[in-house]
C-alpha cells in the first residue's frame, strides 16, 4: 500500500481507523509492503501521538487492509 503524504495539507482522515498505543516498526513496515491486486483506494496513514494525545491511530481507506491488521496486531 502507498503512506499517504498529504504534502502540506492537512492530515487524510481516512474511514478505518484503528487506535494503537504505538504504531511500531513492524506495523509500519507491514502496511508499507501489504500488496493488493486493486491498487485503488488503497493508502494508509498514521496520526502520531502527541502532546495531548498518548496514543497513534494507524488509517485505512482499504477495509479489508484495515481488518487484516485488526486480526494481525490483536487490535480487536
Amino acid at each position: 500500500m502507498e503512506y499517504f503524504h498529504s504534502g502540506g495539507g492537512g492530515p487524510p482522515y481516512f474511514l478505518h481507523r484503528i487506535k494503537v498505543l504505538k504504531c511500531t516498526e513492524e506495523m509500519f513496515d507491514w502496511c508499507d509492503t501489504f500488496d493488493s491486486e486493486d491498487k485503488a483506494f488503497c493508502r494508509w496513514h498514521v496520526e502520531w501521538s502527541n502532546s495531548t494525545r498518548y496514543y497513534e491511530i494507524v488509517q485505512f481507506e482499504w477495509e479489508a487492509a484495515a481488518i487484516i491488521f485488526k486480526l494481525k496486531f490483536g487490535c480487536i
